[in-house]
């Protein structure tokens, strides 16, 4: 059976700078032969920073849904369990949220340009490219930050979880199955991906 998330949810990504913070459940989607599954899942939202490198100012060029093309430094934000980017104009200033996008790009001199794809709640932003391809919430090249998962490049966006996960990498290793029981996700990412790494 065929599952796909038609809305992601929300998360920041945790770095080891203090901050504030609350759990919120964000609603999601999910699609099935027998119809649409409102069902929720709770996720960590930090709701300010102590230290501004854990969630620093982007340049961003972000392609409207009226294919007007719009570029302004931001942070990601978060307000009613959605993100968005501010963008100022004079005095004016404008929230920005994934639904009122087509592309988003974001670029700074340490990680260059990172795409990001809309989706309900948040843009997933591609942090590696592998066997599983990594999506974070934020444009930052971490991925202990990863909230969404994909098998190579034609394969769904789907929920990091530990059965989604499964359903790539299968149970024939040890090591994954022994991994994947004490819910380390990341380890068995960056495993999978380095025993599938295309040699040149």
């Amino acid at each position: 059976m065929r599952i796909c998330f038609k809305i992601l949810f929300v998360s920041l990504v945790v770095f080891s700078h203090v901050a504030s913070a609350q759990f919120v459940s964000v609603p999601y989607t999910m699609s099935t032969p027998g119809g649409n599954v409102p069902m929720y899942h709770h996720v960590y939202l930090p709701t300010h920073y102590n230290n501004g490198n854990s969630n620093p100012k982007f340049d961003f060029e972000v392609t409207l849904k009226n294919d007007s093309v719009v570029k302004f430094k931001s942070r990601i934000l978060s307000e009613n369990k959605k993100m968005y980017v501010l963008l100022k104009e004079n005095k004016s200033k404008r929230k920005i949220s994934p639904d009122d996008t087509k592309a988003i790009v974001s670029s700074s001199s340490d990680l260059g340009r990172i795409k990001g794809l809309p989706a309900d709640s948040c843009w997933l932003f591609k942090m590696n490219k592998g066997a599983i391809n990594c999506y974070s919430s934020v444009p930052m090249i971490d991925i202990y930050g990863t909230i969404a998962i994909q098998e190579g490049e034609k394969g769904t966006i789907i929920e990091l979880t530990k059965e989604n996960l499964q359903g790539i990498t299968g149970n024939d290793d040890d090591k994954i199955v022994k991994w994947l029981k004490k819910n380390k996700l990341i380890k068995v990412i960056e495993y999978y991906n380095e025993k599938n790494r295309i040699k040149p």
